[in-house]
């Protein structure tokens, strides 16, 4: 029975079938109820099935998304999905890490994704907003930037989750918190947009309620962790930080804090833990704003200070209630408050705090605990704290306290010299209740013990910041002696004393940190400091020890003889000649007893190794070493970087020669200089003397030889002087002989041009007069013609007139022999016919001859204008040749002027630099006489530089010669080049007006021909028109013994005589234009009247100016142009 059921029952459904039938019904359901029934089972296989899931589902989840965020519970149940494909179960067979990037990358695809999610923050149901927190936290974990970048894009992306810290679920706060930690590490947009949402105060807000720093868990610590990603080398967020007056609320937590401690209630051991892990954050926060070198470090180091967290620092710091931790990082806190801000490590010099243990309530009066409780100053309290042995486990609080000692005197030259003094004067009066620096540099190995080798070296590491690249503090403490030489004590130097206790130390077999700790402060001491490296040399048997232990250390001492090596090689490269060994000897020393391969070696081995080559990455702390041993901390972090820049120099120091000191400036003062150079100076000190010595023998045979050249250079004066004079009297004599000719030849010039104007105008006005004449004459006949014509049309009417009336009356009288008339009529009318064909051919005759008339005047226009302009153009060119010719005169005009000058100026000059040579030589032979102790070869010099003037001014005089003679004779070329320029000009200025004249004559002569010809053109149309009429006179005369009919063409003949009038009429009007055209022509020829008289003004002016040149003007010329004007 039962196998038959199980026959019967269906087959059994795999996993994968399940969630593919799940998934496709999720797909295609319309229903809510049946999406949310598909999303619960596929919540179900996702924890086991995580990629089958994804895979079907993906997809139509994040559309739910969407779609159903109205309904909370299929929100929920979509939420819880997702969120399980991203946390699968650790034994799903599918479990791997790349589904969550692969669900990452299907979520940050879409901007609408991440949309999505941050809407469902503005709903207030728990689960929407905190799976969706959760949600964006996975997606962020796997891709966090473009996480970032969709949120940023979202609208009120950022100002809902920074909203969600303000939830009062704690879950939903909590997770809020975590995910805008995730967000912010990296991107400085993105943390300023989320500081701009009010987030610093809901911040501290959060912190406050949660207990503060004291009673603070893990929420306090993640929001340490959000204020330190907001704040990490973001300017913008840490000056907003410091504007808002979150300064004032980080001063109130550290208060809060300390007096919690000093109430004295004792708080929970578990709390502990977290209360120093949370002021160690908040710590490490403040030192966030005081990054060495940032821009905004002093602005908030100055914030810090004057808002008190400065005090509540150092109360926690020395209030011994906190871990060793804490004290550490408050101390380094301290340092990099005051690090390089000049008035607060003035200030903070006058700080008071409270060493030692506070006393319990009730404890009796002058209990030892209450008598150590003192208020003391901050550095004495830095120092009993550095310099006091202590066990490793303060170490690091030691370290913080040396570091907050360096920080009081750094880039502070004024502070530092003080500890300085400080320092010395309490090591010599021994009575310091504080730990010295110097006392404990200069104890004697014997009476230190090696209990704490950190003393000595962090005592040496203070030393080295005090004197390093500070010349004067070099100084002061070069003076610091040990030793009575009053009392017959030997008196040892404090370098001498360093450098016993490193030998003694290091055949004692000291800890290797306090040899290290003095070669640091011997390197940095020595180091650019001659006498420094002197002082060392003065005990001789230390750099045997030295070479002595580098070499016979072996390799695990590594650190110990590279430093050695590196000591030696500072001091070969400063020494010097004069030192206490010699360098020649000390560079025998090292190359004999080291060589030069094991120098380099060394030097570069100290350089590889890992305490020096990765000291920036090595903790310089404890951190739990002291279980095994002393922590490896060996240098300091300044010396460090010390070696690591002259690394180079270091290892070429033994390449030097032991001649060449190395120059070193020091307070502006150059020290070290090569001997043998400054022998060499001397013994030519010595030579240049006895050369000076001799010089003094010669001296008085050169000052004969200069009497004798100051006489012969006098000689020479007084005749160049005279020779000067003589030349300007020619010049001034030629000057004067140029003016009067050129003002005879102005005088010739402008008559020549006055009478050439006065026959212009005669010539002018009697064109003139011929021209009035014959216009009159002209007028007169026109007059008389056209009188004549009106007279015989008018006689003419009056025949037709009668003609007509008798006509009329002939008609009525022979109207009955109308009949008979008929043949004759018809011959009058084939008569007519032809008299009409000839009338036209007439008529086209006269049209003919009137065309013919208008071109003949056109053409006689033409050529009148054309030669017209062909004169205007003569004139132009004639009047630009005259104004060139002008022109050139002027200017040779004024070569002559500037030759003149010249030679004035370099006359004057050749006298200036006479008497200014005579001056110099004179001032020569005063300083001669004191200057005998300038040596030999200036005197050379000097005696050269005379004997070269001496030429110089010979030649110059005969140049001078020279050239006055070339100038004459220059002048005579140029005034022989004047003369043929002249008469070539007047050759050229006569031929033009040659050509004037003959233009002129030729011009007269066809205004004559015009006349001619328009008074011809007149009378043969006066004739023709008069024989035209006579025969119509005949004609008419023949119709009147004609028929009734002839009297059209009698009309006709009226209308032909119409157009005659009409001709006749244009005609005058021809004769007209005619008339103005002469007219025309006429002032034209006023005009070119009027150029010639310019012309011969000109001219007049040429030959004026030619004879005031002292040029001859030929009268025969003049007479030939007379001859000319009387012809015309």
């Amino acid at each position: 029975m039962f196998r038959i059921l199980e026959s019967q029952a269906p087959a059994k459904q795999t996993a994968t079938d399940t969630i593919n039938t799940l998934s496709s019904r999720l797909q295609s359901a319309t229903l809510l109820e049946d999406r949310r029934a598909a999303i619960q089972g596929l919540r179900s296989f996702a924890k086991l099935y995580p990629a089958s899931v994804a895979s079907g589902a993906l997809r139509p989840l994040i559309s739910g998304l969407r779609n159903d965020r109205e309904d909370v519970d299929t929100i929920k149940v979509v939420l819880e999905t997702l969120l399980n494909l991203f946390s699968p179960d650790e034994n799903s067979p599918e479990a791997s890490d790349e589904i969550a990037l692969w669900l990452s990358d299907e979520f940050t695809q879409r901007q609408d994704n991440i949309t999505a999610l941050l809407d469902l923050l503005d709903t207030r149901e728990f689960y929407s907003r905190l799976y969706s927190l959760q949600l964006m936290f996975q997606i962020s974990s796997a891709r966090p930037e473009r996480t970032q970048e969709c949120i940023l894009t979202a609208p009120l992306g950022i100002p809902r989750l920074v909203s969600a810290l303000g939830d009062a679920r704690e879950p939903v706060r909590n997770e809020a918190l975590l995910l805008l930690i995730a967000l912010t590490p990296a991107s400085e947009e993105f943390q300023k947009l989320v500081a701009f949402e009010n987030a610093f105060d809901l911040v501290f807000s959060l912190i406050e309620n949660e207990g503060a720093l004291t009673h603070g868990s893990e929420v306090v610590e993640d929001c340490l962790s959000l204020l330190a990603n907001l704040l990490r080398l973001n300017i913008s967020n840490q000056s907003y930080f410091r504007e808002t007056g979150c300064v004032k609320r980080v001063a109130k937590l550290l208060s809060d804090v300390n007096q919690e401690q000093d109430s004295g209630e004792p708080a929970p051991q578990w709390t502990l833990a977290h209360r120093d892990k949370n002021i160690w954050g908040f710590l490490v926060i403040i030192q966030l704003f005081l990054v060495r070198g940032g821009i905004n470090t002093p602005a908030n180091q100055k914030a810090f200070w004057n808002n008190g967290v400065m005090e509540q620092v150092l109360s926690a710091a020395f209030s011994q209630r906190f871990s060793v931790n804490v004290t550490s990082k408050a101390l380094a806190t301290i340092a990099d408050l005051i690090r390089g801000n000049e008035p607060l490590q003035e200030k903070f010099g006058d700080v008071e705090v409270f060493w030692g243990v506070k006393p319990v309530e009730g404890a009796v009066n002058g209990d030892a605990a209450g008598k150590e409780f003192q208020r003391i100053n901050v550095m004495e309290a830095l120092l009993k704290l550095t310099l006091e042995p202590a066990t490793i486990q303060l170490l690091d609080a030691r370290l913080a306290a040396c570091e907050c000692i360096k920080a009081f005197f750094a880039h502070h030259s004024g502070i530092r010299v003080h500890v300085l003094r400080r320092a010395i004067d309490g090591h010599i009066s021994g009575q310091d209740e504080i730990p010295n620096i110097l006392s404990v540099l200069l104890t004697p190995p014997e009476l230190r013990g090696n209990a704490d080798p950190y003393q000595t070296w962090m005592a040496s590491v203070l030393m080295f910041h005090l004197l390093f690249e500070n010349a004067e503090a070099k100084a002061i403490a070069m003076e610091v002696t040990e030793g009575d030489a009053e009392s017959g004590e030997e008196v040892i130097t404090c370098i001498q004393t360093i450098v016993g206790n490193l030998v003694t130390g290091i055949q004692r077999g000291d800890d290797e940190r306090i040899t290290l700790g003095y070669l640091m402060l011997l390197c940095g001491w020595l180091f650019e400091e001659p006498d420094a490296v002197n002082d060392f040399l003065g005990e001789g048997s230390s750099i045997q020890t030295l070479l002595q232990e580098i070499k016979h250390r072996g390799s695990p001492y590594v650190l110990l003889t590279g430093l050695c090596t590196v000591l030696l090689g500072i001091v070969y490269e400063f020494s010097s000649k004069d030192s206490p060994i010699p360098r020649k000897t000390l560079h025998k020393l090292l190359i004999e007893q080291l060589g030069r391969d094991q120098f380099i070696d060394k030097i570069t081995r100290f350089r590889e190794s890992p305490a020096v080559r990765d000291f920036e990455v090595l903790p310089q702390t404890v951190a739990g070493q002291f279980e095994a041993g002393l922590p490896e901390i060996y240098f300091d972090r300044t010396f460090i970087d010390f070696c690591k820049d002259n690394f180079g120099r270091l290892t070429r120091s033994i390449d030097r020669e032991p001649g060449l000191e190395v120059s070193v400036i020091t307070n502006g003062v150059e020290r070290g200089v090569s001997r043998e150079l400054v022998d060499s100076l001397k013994t030519e000190l010595e030579d240049r003397t006895q050369s000076i010595q001799k010089l003094e023998s010669d001296l008085i045979a050169l000052q004969n030889k200069l009497e004798h050249e100051q006489l012969d250079h006098r000689k020479s004066k007084e005749s160049s002087t005279m020779e000067a004079s003589k030349i300007k009297q020619i010049n001034d004599s030629l000057q004067k002989n140029h003016e009067q000719e050129l003002s005879t030849l102005k005088q010739e010039q402008q008559r020549e041009m006055n009478e050439l104007m006065r026959q212009h105008g005669d010539q002018l006005r009697a064109i003139d007069n011929q021209l009035r004449v014959a216009s009159n004459d002209h007028e007169r006949k026109s007059q008389k013609m056209r009188e004549h014509h009106e007279a015989e049309v008018a006689e003419l009417q009056k025949r037709i007139r009668s003609l007509e009336s008798e006509f009329s009356r002939a008609g009525e009288q022979y109207s009955g022999e109308v009949a008979g008339l008929k043949t004759t009529i018809e011959r009058l009318m084939s008569d007519a016919n032809n008299l009409k064909e000839q009338h036209a051919v007439e008529v086209s005759n006269l049209k003919g001859t009137i065309l013919q008339l208008e071109s003949n005047t056109d053409q006689s226009n033409k050529q009148h204008s054309a030669e017209v302009s062909d004169l205007n153009k003569k004139i132009q060119s004639l009047q630009a040749e005259v104004d060139a010719a002008k022109q050139q005169h002027e200017t040779k005009l004024a070569d002559l002027t500037s030759t003149n000058t010249s030679l004035q100026a370099e006359l004057e000059s050749v006298r200036q630099q006479h008497e200014a040579q005579i001056t110099e030589l004179t001032s020569t032979n005063e300083s001669l006489q004191s200057k005998l102790d300038s040596g030999k070869q200036e005197y050379d010099a000097q005696l050269a530089d005379l004997q070269s003037k001496n030429d110089s001014l010979q030649s110059e005089l005969d140049s001078g010669k020279q050239q006055h003679e070339n100038g004459v004779a220059d002048l005579k070329t140029q005034n022989k080049s004047l003369q043929t320029e002249l008469d070539a000009i007047k050759k050229q200025k006569e031929s033009e007006i040659a050509d004037l004249k003959s233009t002129n004559e030729s011009l007269q002569s066809q205004l004559d021909e015009a006349k001619k010809a328009s008074t011809q053109d007149t009378q043969a149309m006066h004739d023709d028109y008069s024989s035209k009429i006579s025969a119509l006179e005949k004609r008419a005369e023949e119709a009147e013994k004609k028929a009734k009919k002839v009297e059209d063409d009698a009309r006709k003949s009226a209308q032909t005589l119409e157009e005659a009038q009409k001709a006749l009429e244009k005609a005058k009007s021809e004769a007209k234009e005619k008339e103005e055209a002469r007219q025309a022509a006429q002032s034209e020829l006023e005009d070119l009247l009027i150029v010639f008289g310019d012309l011969e003004t000109k001219r007049n002016e040429d030959k004026k100016r030619l004879k005031d040149l002292g040029q001859e003007v030929s009268d025969e010329d003049d007479d030939d142009e007379d001859e000319d004007e009387d012809d015309d």
